[in-house]
């Protein structure tokens, strides 16, 4: 098992559909990680910060068959799946409280690779049972060139 270094580059939209506001926003986050395969599993590490904050969340996305896993750990916590066509729910711990929050997987596509992977999940956002929003995630890993 080789772990490689990478970039993550992550693109999140929200649409929201409350009342007449269709908007749109979107946030990305790129990020030096780790990559490694292992077992037909993909597992991908990267730290992310938040503004105004010093302590930083490390992220674990796990690239499986049929699924995907995001794993936060630090300021924030929370530990979510996606897998098409189902629900996950888990608390997501913030400096500022703590909520329920659940995804329904609506799509799910992937592409792993020796040189990177690329991700793409839509779901649809629960925050505290209430729906929030649609959503998609755009993750692309790429090997880091010497």
């Amino acid at each position: 098992m080789r772990t490689e270094e990478v970039t993550v580059k992550v693109t999140g939209n929200q649409f929201y559909f409350h009342y007449t506001d269709t908007s749109e926003e979107p946030v990305e986050v790129i990020s030096a990680g780790t990559m490694r395969q292992q077992d037909g599993v993909c597992i991908v590490e990267y730290e992310e910060a938040y503004d105004g904050i010093s302590e930083k969340t490390r992220n674990t996305v796990t690239i499986g068959e049929e699924r995907v896993r995001i794993d936060k750990t630090g300021v924030v916590t929370s530990s979510l799946v996606f897998e098409r066509g189902k629900k996950s729910s888990s608390f997501y711990t913030t400096p500022f409280g703590n909520m329920e929050m659940g995804v329904t997987t609506t799509s799910l596509k992937k592409d792993v690779r020796e040189d990177g992977a690329d991700v793409y999940l839509a779901y649809a956002l629960i925050m505290n049972g209430s729906y929030v929003a649609d959503c998609t995630v755009d993750i692309e890993i790429r090997k880091t060139q010497p």
